[in-house]
């Protein structure tokens, strides 16, 4: 991911190796998330943990749950490019991203085919 003042950008490159006949679409998800976000944690009824440190948080999403689909031929290779504003209270030297490829099947069934994530790189 890379964050400027006022955007969070996530762009991820992407290669179809083979066909497979089970597959309708290819969709590609992609979230911002934050580590080190302190917060109260609510722990049962009345008990809370103040200032509880939280990694791993999503903050938003680049795309919906499900992605967007994307057109590709096999041995070809592509990017998506995604960005959404940066809100006030991240704090964009803890913000990475990860991106999540979904094979579709005609019936819509979602499989997961890999997830990458830009943290600690």
């Amino acid at each position: 991911s890379i964050t400027t003042d006022s955007t969070v950008r996530c762009i991820v490159a992407y290669e179809k190796l083979a066909q497979n006949p089970d597959v309708k679409n290819y969709r590609i998800a992609a979230f911002a998330l934050e580590n080190g976000f302190v917060y109260d944690q609510r722990r049962g009824w009345k008990k809370y943990i103040e200032d509880m440190v939280h990694d791993h948080s999503v903050r938003a999403g680049f795309t919906a749950f499900d992605g967007n689909v994307i057109e590709l031929e096999t041995g070809e290779t592509d990017f998506i490019d995604l960005q959404i504003p940066l809100e006030e209270k991240w704090k964009a030297e803890n913000l990475y991203a990860i991106a999540i490829v979904w094979a579709e099947d005609e019936n819509g069934k979602l499989e997961l085919v890999n997830i990458i994530s830009s943290e600690n790189q």
